[in-house]
């Protein structure tokens, strides 16, 4: 299994989302696998996936493709407590009985024994029980996962600092932050916790632009459903890489994740983060 990574230069490392339209039948399986592969060939490391993405499908086709990847040389991480019901329906279940459950099955889709980390997906405080901190440490033992972090935004990141058992905090990191948020952030990094940038483009839901390929209908849609829901915070920048290179460069991101269905989006964004020439 892989080791926790902290910043260790003037750029933070770069992570893979297997997510979005590649778990769903917008993006082929083949396909998917094959930016998985051309991910690790430009350099990153770091491939993150969850249940709730396609129901389960990125997490089996990321198994598909760990076949021909050294697993030593890869850390991969998935979550729990957020399950599909459908193409944009999620279900909440964080007791300790559906965690158990959910890592089992992510396990047996990425057929690997064990990932390096696991990711509570949005916990509220009442949710951390004694109880359900035990059982993560039961599951921690039996080898299922070595690190375990956080997705949380907001106040949520105080809960990563109430145990020693959390590592990483997965949270927004990108130009428009709160002064409160960062001050959350140097907290954390004082006290050792490793910090994983998402939506480094703000907070917004993503741009409206016309679809040049089935990948596209994906995040088309997530704009169209974002804004039938009310006002959004507009995002801070397109993707130019402008708002990627500020994550990177922010002392506070051990890793900034990314994703995309383009290869030669993926090979930009590792030349932004000196990954490949």
């Amino acid at each position: 299994m892989g080791t926790l990574v902290h910043r260790s230069g003037p750029l933070a490392h770069l992570g893979f989302g297997v997510s979005g339209a590649l778990g769903t039948p917008l993006v082929s399986a083949r396909q998917t696998q094959a930016l998985i592969h051309h991910a690790y060939a430009c350099g990153i490391r770091h491939f993150d996936t969850a249940p709730a993405y396609g129901g389960g499908q990125a997490e089996r086709r990321l198994g598909l493709a760990l076949r021909d990847l050294p697993r030593d040389q890869i850390f991969i991480s998935t979550k729990v407590g957020v399950h599909s019901t459908g193409i944009f329906g999620k279900k909440r279940d964080l007791t300790a009985e559906a965690v158990e459950t959910s890592l089992v099955q992510s396990l047996e889709r990425l057929q690997i024994c064990g990932v390096d980390a696991l990711i509570l997906h949005g916990p509220a405080a009442a949710e951390l029980t004694k109880e359900f901190i035990q059982k993560l440490r039961d599951l921690k033992s039996s080898g299922a996962f070595k690190y375990l972090g956080i997705a949380v935004r907001g106040a949520g990141i105080n809960y990563a600092l109430r145990d020693d058992i959390f590592n990483i905090i997965m949270t927004p990191i990108h130009l428009g932050l709160t002064q409160s948020h960062i001050s959350r952030l140097e907290v954390a990094r004082a006290k050792g916790r490793a910090l994983w940038a998402i939506e480094t483009r703000g907070e917004g839901p993503p741009s409206v632009k016309i679809p040049r390929q089935m990948s596209d209908l994906y995040p088309l849609a997530k704009a169209f459903k974002a804004r039938l829901n009310g006002p959004q915070i507009k995002a801070n920048a397109d993707f130019s890489g402008v708002s990627l290179k500020a994550s990177l460069v922010n002392p506070l991101a051990d890793i900034v994740m990314m994703t995309s269905a383009r290869a030669h989006h993926i090979r930009a964004n590792a030349r932004i983060a000196g990954l490949c020439d």
